[in-house]
């Protein structure tokens, strides 16, 4: 699986940037294969698909093999069982007893997260409908999100190990594909509850431990780039919510920049409002918020007609000015760090970010992700851990926090949007959405 980034610039330049920023030069084929190293192909596949011998294919993989370049699914999924403990664990051992995990064999992104209660009674009708399979109302589900040949799948991992597969062809429900892997081990109960969720605190406690070392000692590093506090992109989201965490933790003093573009979840704009509250007293955070009124946008998609992935001028023309608005009025045009959580598990796209970055069209900024190598188990258990705010719309079949009409989502997302908003949609009829797909010959705008 490839993780650094492929560009073909200019005259025939082929490289590899790697996740901590290391550029190498590539010969045309070497571009070739690793392009299609996409975690889904073994070294003989690729060298069907590719006819290309495989002897040059192990050469290339074995010349650029590293941890933050290509490597092995197997190194690069995180996510396992641990037996004794009957917990999910990332990492390679688990905290409590000492035993090394079962690693779960997710496919890319391998970025599995907890189901909360739409995706958890989804999951549990669908069990009983489809397969006559009675679970408990609370079980603990993990779900790993992926795209493959243009359509999102979901792999559902219970009592530690896959059990079943869902293809989403789009977000009609009546065209979802469910496919049993495993019948799940009725003998023993995996569930979402305070007691189980302690039991997997404790056993990822270690990692826990090291994640945030690793995230101080970048953090205290890199925000020292230039004299001025460094900038927190804050949405409220669960990712967002662990960056300020460790900046508080850490003691280090920041500004923070909310920004609202009025499509967002009503729900989630609210929560937004309240987490402002959070700031008030706090000496270590300025906090700003740049809110518009979305209407600005709804004329303008009805007006186009269409939303696309790969060409969100929503984000360009109104989210963008918003904070190039705002990080104008706090630095008047001196140069700042801007933190972000982006994390590489997310998307092939993420993945491709190296821990410190330029982002075009932000300008006097430099970008540091201090929690990029977090999976999102990693994240939800630092939340739970430290008792976090947790944005409402992750409790309402929202994997991400976002535009209630953004096609940058899963088709489980944009259905749930549909079901719980119907006033919302009302007022973009026979607008068109095109969703990304897997397609890398560039890069995604999410």
């Amino acid at each position: 699986i490839l993780l650094g980034k492929l560009t073909n610039s200019r005259d025939d330049c082929y490289t590899l940037t790697g996740h901590l920023g290391d550029t190498r030069y590539l010969e045309e084929i070497e571009y070739k294969i690793l392009k299609s190293m996409d975690g889904y192909h073994s070294f003989s596949q690729l060298s069907e698909i590719l006819r290309i011998d495989i002897f040059t294919i192990i050469k290339v993989y074995n010349k650029y093999k590293g941890p933050k370049t290509v490597t092995v699914l197997e190194e690069w999924n995180q996510v396992g069982w641990c037996e004794h403990c009957h917990t999910y664990v990332a990492g390679n051992e688990c905290a409590i007893c000492g035993s090394a995990i079962n690693k779960i064999v997710f496919s890319p992104p391998c970025d599995p997260f907890i189901c909360f209660d739409e995706e958890q009674k989804f999951l549990i009708d669908e069990l009983k409908k489809r397969f006559d399979i009675k679970l408990d109302s609370h079980a603990l589900f993990l779900a790993n999100n992926c795209i493959y040949s243009n359509e999102f799948f979901w792999e559902i991992a219970y009592n530690g190990s896959i059990i079943l597969k869902i293809r989403f062809p789009n977000y009609n429900r009546e065209s979802w594909i469910f496919e049993l892997v495993n019948k799940p081990n009725l003998c023993s109960k995996s569930i979402l509850d305070n007691k189980q969720l302690e039991v997997m605190i404790e056993a990822n406690s270690f990692r826990q431990d090291q994640l945030f070392k690793q995230s101080k000692a970048f953090l205290c590093d890199n925000v020292k780039i230039f004299p001025s506090k460094p900038l927190i992109y804050f949405s409220s989201g669960k990712e967002s919510q662990v960056m300020l965490s460790l900046f508080e933790k850490i003691r280090i003093p920041a500004n923070v920049i909310t920004v609202i573009t009025g499509v967002e979840f009503p729900e989630e704009i609210e929560f937004i409002k309240k987490c402002k509250k959070m700031f008030e007293g706090n000496n270590l955070f300025n906090y700003y918020l740049y809110e518009d009124n979305g209407q600005k946008i709804i004329d303008e998609l009805n007006e186009k007609k269409i939303l696309s992935a790969k060409e969100p001028w929503c984000r360009v023309d109104f989210k963008r000015s918003l904070k190039n608005k705002g990080t104008t009025d706090i630095y008047m045009g001196n140069d700042f760090v801007a933190c972000e959580g982006s994390r590489w598990y997310e998307n092939d796209f993420r993945r491709r970010h190296t821990k410190v970055n330029f982002i075009s069209d932000y300008e006097h900024q430099v970008w540091l992700h201090p929690i990029a190598e977090w999976t999102s188990l990693d994240v939800w258990i630092y939340i739970l851990k430290n008792k976090l705010p947790i944005d409402p719309v992750y409790y309402k079949g929202f994997q991400r926090t976002t535009c209630w009409m953004c096609p940058i989502v899963t088709p489980f997302h944009m259905y749930s949007s549909m079901k719980h908003y119907p006033e919302l949609w009302s007022t973009i009829k026979d607008c068109q959405l095109e969703a990304f797909g897997d397609d890398t010959t560039r890069d995604l705008p999410f």
